[in-house]
């Protein structure tokens, strides 16, 4: 049997998982709604792919209830780190999001 209208609407189950990033420790991240990913495509230059999966990964970072850490205007600060740190949070934001390089790519295009 489908789900009702009301059933749609009640699940929103905010998948958080704890993930070991090298060199940093363990972080939590949670998957983005399609609101979340639109207010990113917004808030960051589209045409330039670092701003975009850098804000992208930014706002998957979360406490271990789901509470966002950090808003796309923090991802200078949050990617002022070693190359490796940084591309990990990325993997690791597109991953939980059923994302993937490619997938992140078409987010940019119009």
């Amino acid at each position: 049997m489908a789900l009702t209208r009301e059933q749609i609407l009640a699940a929103s189950p905010r998948t958080v998982v704890t993930v070991p990033i090298a060199g940093m420790g363990d972080v939590c991240m949670c998957a983005l709604t399609g609101a979340e990913v639109s207010t990113v495509r917004v808030a960051v230059n589209m045409e330039d792919p670092a701003a975009y999966t850098q804000a992208l990964a930014t706002v998957t970072l979360c406490d271990e209830s789901g509470a966002r850490l950090f808003t796309p205007a923090d991802a200078g600060a949050v990617f002022d780190k070693p190359f490796g740190i940084g591309n990990a949070l990325i993997t690791q934001a597109l991953t939980i999001n059923g994302m993937n390089v490619e997938a992140a790519d078409d987010q940019r295009k119009p």
